[in-house]
């Protein structure tokens, strides 16, 4: 119940997520998706609701070594993850390693500039230039963005009461505006991409 009230009116990054990002993934995403890999779930956002199935395991993995054979999975999906590793290179790779010809892959990134300084992140975010010349190996099919302007402004007045009140603001309801007007540049981006045929 508590948590359900937090994700419907506190701004948190994941409730921004829940609201902002998660319809546009999982349009990207379908509903023919074969073998999954969900690449840094989390509190899964998407592995224990939409797209669960009985068999559904989870692995603690580093997303640059990533314990599985080559082309076992049809989609990998990749929310927040790279802009949080020392080798997103490796990482892309290791994607591109794990994922059958053909393959679908949704990976989402932050587009900056940040709104305030994270310290767990390793790069600001990437621009959609940046993702296509990290995506050798790939079709890039589609890109979308998300959490523009006013989410900018929202995300900023809650790192400030955050640091004075030690808790998130209930201004969530004012996100879902950008539903109906986005205005600037995105926070997000979010890539659909298949996987070139390989000689491996």
């Amino acid at each position: 119940m508590l948590n359900e009230i937090v994700q419907r009116f506190f701004l948190t990054g994941s409730s921004v997520r829940w609201a902002l990002q998660k319809p546009i993934v999982e349009h990207l995403l379908g509903n023919n998706l074969g073998r999954v890999l969900d690449i840094g779930a989390g509190g899964g956002m998407y592995a224990l609701h939409k797209h669960r199935k009985p068999n559904t395991l989870f692995v603690r993995a580093d997303a640059q070594d990533l314990p599985f054979g080559d082309k076992v999975f049809d989609t990998v999906l990749c929310t927040e993850v790279i802009e949080h590793l020392k080798n997103d290179k490796k990482a892309m790779n290791e994607m591109g390693r794990v994922l059958r010809d053909k393959g679908t892959l949704i990976l989402s990134v932050p587009h900056p500039p940040a709104p305030y300084p994270d310290r767990f992140h390793i790069r600001v975010g990437y621009t959609l230039e940046e993702l296509e010349h990290l995506l050798q190996g790939f079709r890039i099919i589609t890109s979308a963005s998300c959490m523009f302007f006013l989410f900018f402004l929202l995300l900023t007045f809650r790192w400030h009461f955050r640091q004075l009140f030690h808790f998130s603001p209930p201004i969530l309801p004012l996100v879902y505006i950008e539903r109906w007007k986005k205005w600037g540049i995105p926070f997000s981006i979010i890539v659909k991409a298949e996987k070139q045929c390989s000689s491996q």
